[in-house]
């Protein structure tokens, strides 16, 4: 796979990477800084450099674009390393160490460049003052992992909502579709709102806070929650009940739709078959990356928000 045979099809692009071609391009920039500086020290395969760096006639990749591309299909496909390394003709060995490689370089890019999900729950106040947000949106979500061959493993790694072996993490999002924070990646069994109390996020004063049912008792000192009305057993909801749910889903669909933005990399979505050097939380933090990139260049609109401090807000 050549990127100078896709780079004028925007079509194919996209659907190998999940970036336009002006979203590539910025972010090769940024990957090429980050590269130039790990490759004055270390070779592609992690060792030591003996020499200074060039590209060579019969060197894999011919450009940084190459090398950029090779990992971003990687993640948009979700294939295995066997069919991925076919595409570039390299062993499966070779695309393995290419994929943790470049992976650590893509990491650390977004890091530089401020695109990266906040991992510290007390950073949030300052980031929400920052982006001047009053409001954000608190969500979990989950990813499909094989099944552990260990009895205990699979306990651990059950989730009983999906009813598969899952990880899971909490991600915050504000208005425009940015992921503010992540949590640490969790196994399946554990609950949303445990994962909430031990991120121990900070929020800013009268920051709204938009959370599903699923993190029923939770309150913030500083912010105010606004939380759909939960059915009680044997006792239906009243029709004003049902009313302002509808309009706080309404609202809660931007939540839902960067959570879909970040899974628009099939690693995600589909079972994530490496364990290795804490990939599961990594490819979650770049996915949530990438995402900060592309509502950075394509602003995502919607109508003014439904519900407010007491039944309604200005957007």
């Amino acid at each position: 796979m050549e990127y100078s045979k896709i780079k004028n099809k925007p079509k194919v692009l996209i659907s190998l990477t999940s970036l336009t071609c002006l979203e590539f391009e910025k972010l090769c920039n940024m990957f090429t800084v980050s590269l130039n500086n790990i490759l004055k020290y270390y070779t592609l395969e992690g060792k030591i450099r003996q020499r200074s760096f060039k590209v060579r006639r019969n060197s894999i990749f011919k450009s940084n674009e190459e090398m950029l591309l090779f990992v971003l299909s990687y993640y948009k496909s979700g294939s295995i390393q066997e069919a991925h390394a076919l595409k570039f003709s390299i062993t499966q060995s070779k695309a393995n160490r290419y994929i943790h490689f470049f992976t650590k370089i893509l990491r650390q890019c977004l890091v530089d460049n401020n695109y990266n999900p906040l991992r510290n729950g007390s950073l949030l106040k300052t980031k929400l003052e920052q982006l001047d947000v009053s409001q954000c949106y608190i969500d979990g979500t989950e990813r499909e992992i094989p099944r552990s061959t260990d009895y205990e493993t699979q306990k651990e790694y059950y989730s009983g909502k999906a009813k598969k072996h899952t990880v899971k993490n909490n991600i915050v999002s504000d208005n425009e579709g940015r992921i503010l924070h992540l949590s640490e990646t969790y196994n399946g069994k554990t609950h949303d709102k445990k994962i909430l109390d031990e991120s121990m996020l900070e929020f800013a004063k009268n920051t709204v806070i938009y959370l599903d049912t699923g993190f029923q008792g939770f309150k913030s000192q500083a912010g105010i929650t606004i939380m759909p009305t939960k059915k009680k057993k044997n006792k239906d909801l009243t029709g004003e009940e049902k009313l302002e749910n509808t309009r706080i889903a309404k609202d809660r669909v931007r939540n839902e739709h960067a959570i879909g933005g970040v899974k628009r990399l099939r690693i995600l979505k589909d079972k994530v078959r490496i364990w290795a050097n804490d990939f599961h939380d990594v490819v979650m933090e770049i996915a949530c990356g990438l995402q900060n990139l592309r509502v950075s260049i394509r602003r995502w609109k919607y109508p003014k928000l439904k519900t407010n401090k007491q039944n309604y807000i200005s957007n």
